[in-house]
């Protein structure tokens, strides 16, 4: 249902806070990616339902002001480089972030749901927010031996759980250490995830993920997202690691997804794509500060969208599109600061064909802790 306070979709249970407007990109994310794959299949259906999952599209990434029913990108921080998940519940230590990789998932099922539709507005804002979310997260929550923004005694555990306002911490709501932290940053695997689990990174953190679990018990959705990570690198010891496991399809995998993914990655040795030399990306300063705690954890042209959001087939907005011809990234001038958000393009990343050519070349802008757990307090 609708909230017309903040301007927002909120679901009846508010589930993850959703009532707070909470990780809505990242649930939402989920329902544009599985609309994007029936009406590919199936226009018909597609066209039945556009105006629904257009809301969907609309409450996570409108980019139009003259849209009385949602803000201009909800998540998105064009300043920061990446999403929020938070919403407008106070935390002592600002914003957060946990899965990036749900992050990336959201604005890849905007950009496959525009292309489905043919709708080049949608899939270009979903290509931009991929785009720089990508960047972002490779930067914030990615570390390798050779690049981290991190001093060397956090940028050791080679991911971030938890990107915050002030702080970055290797937690997640659920538990600490580096299997969550980890894991929760690499799932679903579909097939952006090529350009997010880049060789040279998993290289690095496989084999601490992999130590912390042969020394504990964990689900078994844990222990598929850690191996199926080392299938970047050595297919053939996670095909025989994952073959055998039982996978819970009811926790947003499946045992078809596990072997696609793994059968699909080139062989062990091949020239596969790995992060770009430090040399050629341009850091942004370091984080640096004090901060302290936070919540508890355990284990084309324009078209109008000044429309009611479609809450049933009967129940249509007028809205034809999603206005983004203009979008560009503004310069931030405040109290003699100035901002200007990168630009980033990516060309011919290693995809298959069809993903390849949907996406074609991206562009765009650039708690409590639990016991154990690692933080690096910025700001």
């Amino acid at each position: 249902y609708q909230r017309r306070v903040h301007g927002g979709l909120v679901d009846k249970d508010n589930d993850f806070g959703a009532g707070y407007y909470n990780d809505h990109h990242f649930h939402y994310g989920y329902w544009l990616y599985a609309a994007a794959a029936l009406a590919k299949g199936n226009p018909g259906w597609g066209a039945k339902y556009r105006e629904q999952f257009l809301s969907l599209a609309r409450n996570i990434a409108n980019p139009s002001k003259k849209d009385p029913y949602f803000p201009v990108f909800r998540h998105f921080d064009w300043f920061a480089g990446h999403s929020w998940a938070s919403g407008i519940m106070a935390f002592e230590d600002g914003r957060n972030q946990e899965s990036s990789s749900e992050a990336l998932n959201a604005w890849y099922g905007l950009a496959l749901f525009g292309a489905a539709m043919n709708d080049s507005n949608v899939e270009r804002a979903g290509r931009a927010l991929l785009a720089s979310e990508l960047r972002g997260a490779h930067k914030y929550w990615h570390s390798t031996s050779k690049e981290s923004v991190y001093p060397p005694e956090f940028a050791k555990g080679k991911g971030t759980g938890m990107v915050w306002g002030d702080k970055v911490v290797d937690q997640t709501w659920f538990g600490a250490g580096p299997v969550f932290a980890l894991a929760i940053n690499m799932i679903p695997y579909t097939p952006i995830t090529e350009y997010y689990l880049l060789a040279d990174w998993v290289a690095e953190a496989y084999p601490i993920a992999r130590a912390v679990l042969e020394q504990g018990t964990y689900a078994t959705e844990w222990q598929a997202a850690i191996e199926m990570s080392n299938a970047v690198v050595d297919p053939s010891t996670a095909w025989k690691n994952l073959v055998g496991m039982q996978i819970r399809s009811d926790e947003g995998n499946t045992r078809t997804n596990v072997l696609w993914w793994v059968a699909t990655r080139p062989p062990a040795g091949s020239k596969i794509w790995t992060s770009p030399k430090p040399e050629a990306r341009k850091d942004r300063p370091k984080r640096s500060s004090t901060s302290n705690q936070q919540p508890s954890t355990t284990g084309n042209s324009e078209s109008p969208t000044d429309s009611k959001p479609a809450a049933n087939e009967d129940e249509k907005d007028d809205a034809e599109g999603f206005p983004i011809a203009k979008i560009a990234v503004i310069a931030v001038v405040a109290a003699g600061l100035i901002m200007i958000a990168g630009i980033y393009l990516s060309k011919g990343l290693p995809m298959d064909t069809e993903v390849q050519g949907l996406l074609g070349n991206l562009a765009g802008a650039h708690t409590a802790m639990p016991s154990g757990a690692a933080s690096y307090n910025t700001a």
